[in-house]
């Protein structure tokens, strides 16, 4: 299975600058095309910073541990359901071991008070979230966004 890490690809920065394909852009109603053409006009002048590519099923941790099993699903635009980790699912160890996740996007990231677990998370025994089996629509910061949350990926002590 295909892995991935938050580096800034050429592929990563194109998808920035282009928001929408032009097959979703000539399938929307007039005003969702209007909305469509704003956010690609407002992102043309912007720089992506950073990314981070929600946790889900499959994904790896640094020591070997994997998230078999999440709490938050979405259905993506062609259908395709995906299942995002938040924080306090668990990443499973070879020998059984399972430890919790404990920091991730914050509560105030997305509205609705859940926080995701991203690459960059860390699960309670000090291991940390390496790479996810998917690469579409992370959470991005260009240079003109809002700081995070005070919340978000939190240092571990």
């Amino acid at each position: 299975m295909k892995q991935y890490t938050n580096e800034l690809t050429p592929s990563v920065l194109s998808s920035f600058k282009k928001p929408c394909s032009t097959e979703r852009l000539a399938n929307a109603d007039k005003e969702q095309r209007l909305l469509l053409k704003s956010r690609a006009e407002e992102m043309k002048d912007r720089s992506l910073m950073v990314i981070w590519h929600f946790s889900t099923t499959g994904t790896l941790t640094r020591n070997g541990g994997k998230i078999e099993k999440t709490s938050n699903s979405f259905t993506l635009e062609g259908g395709d359901e995906v299942n995002r980790a938040i924080v306090g699912d668990y990443a499973v160890y070879p020998d059984g071991t399972r430890v919790r996740i404990i920091n991730g996007s914050g509560a105030n990231t997305n509205g609705s008070g859940v926080s995701f677990a991203l690459f960059g998370s860390h699960p309670d025994n000090g291991d940390v979230i390496v790479s996810p089996p998917q690469g579409y629509a992370p959470l991005r910061q260009s240079d003109n966004s809002l700081a995070m949350p005070a919340d978000f990926l939190p240092a571990v002590l």
